[in-house]
């Protein structure tokens, strides 16, 4: 069970580039798929005031939270969680947690 409000939390940087490297030396405790606010406007979905919520990727290395980043330096955020499973699995990751403390529940 998580216990960290990870929209709130202070997280470091990791570039998608190094999950490899870290996946390859067993230096993952745990990787987090999570709801967060958008913060980039790019793409077909970027319209912050119609998509405002986005789903980024946390991932525990070394006892301390990343966010996954992109080659520019920014959060890499996807809108559809079918696409980032994708993208996921295509890094060798197959297993993670899914946490969304934004949207509403019925």
């Amino acid at each position: 069970m998580i216990h960290i409000d990870l929209n709130e939390a202070t997280l470091l940087n990791l570039k998608s580039t190094e999950i490899s490297d870290l996946l390859d030396a067993y230096r993952v405790q745990d990787i987090v798929v999570y709801r967060t606010r958008r913060e980039y406007q790019s793409g077909g979905f970027g319209d912050p005031s119609k998509h405002p919520n986005i789903w980024a990727v946390a991932i525990m290395t070394d006892g301390q939270w990343a966010r996954i980043h992109n080659a520019r330096g920014q959060g890499r955020e996807w809108s559809n969680l079918d696409r980032l499973e994708k993208w996921l699995r295509g890094q060798g990751i197959i297993q993670w947690k899914l946490l969304n403390t934004l949207d509403k529940t019925m």
